[in-house]
C-alpha cells in the first residue's frame, strides 16, 4: 500500500513499481532493460569482441564524405567493428568485405551475442503482455514484432571524448524496417547519454525536443516497432563510471544487434 514514489526516465516519470523488474518503457516501441547481463555475461562479450577486434579485420574508424566538395573526408567519433555484415559508411550499405577499410571479409556473428537476440526480445515481450497498464501506455507496435535471428552486430567503442549524432538506422533491408524488427542494443563499460526523439528537431516545424536516458554497463535497450526508426544519438561517455571488476580499457563498449 502506500503512495508510490515516482522515478524520472528521460522526461518521462514512470511510477517505481513499473521499473522494479528493470524494465522501463520509454515510448512505443522502445523499452529499457537496466542490470538486464550481470558481470560476467558483460566480460564474455568483451572478451569475444576483443579477440576479434585486436588483429586483422579488427576495429578501425569510419570515414565518410565530405557534405561539401574538396572538404577532406570526415572521421566519426568512435571505433567500430562489423559483424556478419559490415556497414560501409561511405556508401552507406551493407557488404560481405570491408571494401572502405581494408578488403578483408567480415566476421561471422558470435553465438555469444547471436544467442542473446531472440530470448530477450521474447522475454520482454512476455512481460509487457502481463502488465496491461505498460502494454496500452506503450508496446502495442513490440508484441506484434517478428522475432527473427539477427545477422548483424555492430560493436562501437566510444572513448572518453567519443560520440555519435543524431541519425536513423536505415540501411537495413526494407522488409526488416518494415516488420519493425527490433535493434537489440548493449551498453557495457563507462555510461553514456542517450538522445532519440521521432523526427530531427531541425526537421520538425513544431520543435521535436530530444528525450535523454543515461545508459550504465549492462543495460540492455530495445527499439522495434514504432520505434525502430527513431532517431538516436550518443552524447557524454561519464569517465570512471563502469563497474569495479570490469576487464577493458576506459570507455563504452556499445553492441547493437539486428536484422538485414
Amino acid at each position: 500500500g502506500g503512495e508510490k514514489r515516482m522515478v524520472q526516465v528521460g522526461k518521462t516519470k514512470f511510477a517505481k513499481g513499473d521499473t522494479d523488474d528493470g524494465l522501463v518503457v520509454l515510448r512505443d516501441g522502445m523499452v529499457l532493460l537496466r542490470e538486464y547481463m550481470d558481470l560476467p555475461t558483460q566480460q564474455r562479450i568483451i572478451d569475444t569482441v576483443r579477440e576479434m577486434g585486436v588483429g586483422k579485420g579488427g576495429f578501425y574508424t569510419p570515414t565518410y564524405e565530405a557534405k561539401k566538395q574538396g572538404d577532406q573526408k570526415s572521421s566519426l567519433h568512435l571505433r567500430m567493428l562489423c559483424l556478419g555484415k559490415h556497414w560501409n559508411a561511405q556508401e552507406r550499405r551493407y557488404e560481405t568485405e570491408r571494401t572502405d577499410v581494408d578488403g578483408l571479409p567480415v566476421h561471422e556473428l558470435p553465438a555469444v551475442l547471436k544467442d542473446l537476440y531472440a530470448p530477450v526480445i521474447k522475454e520482454t515481450i512476455d512481460k509487457l503482455k502481463r502488465n496491461k497498464s505498460r502494454s496500452k501506455y506503450a508496446c502495442g507496435s513490440l508484441i506484434k514484432v517478428p522475432v527473427v535471428p539477427p545477422d548483424i552486430a555492430l560493436c562501437n567503442f566510444y572513448s572518453h571524448g567519443g560520440r555519435l549524432g543524431l541519425h536513423q538506422d536505415q540501411e537495413e533491408s526494407e522488409e526488416s524496417k518494415r516488420l519493425g524488427c527490433p535493434v537489440v542494443s548493449l551498453s557495457i563499460g563507462d555510461s553514456c547519454d542517450f538522445f532519440y526523439c521521432e523526427s530531427r528537431p531541425s526537421d520538425d516545424m513544431f520543435g521535436a525536443k530530444e528525450q535523454r536516458v543515461r545508459l550504465n554497463s549492462g543495460d540492455l535497450l530495445i527499439f522495434g516497432g514504432a520505434s525502430r526508426m527513431i532517431y538516436h544519438a550518443v552524447g557524454q561517455i561519464h569517465a570512471h563510471s563502469a563497474p569495479f571488476g570490469l576487464r577493458m580499457r576506459e570507455g563504452r563498449l556499445n553492441v547493437t544487434l539486428r536484422k538485414y
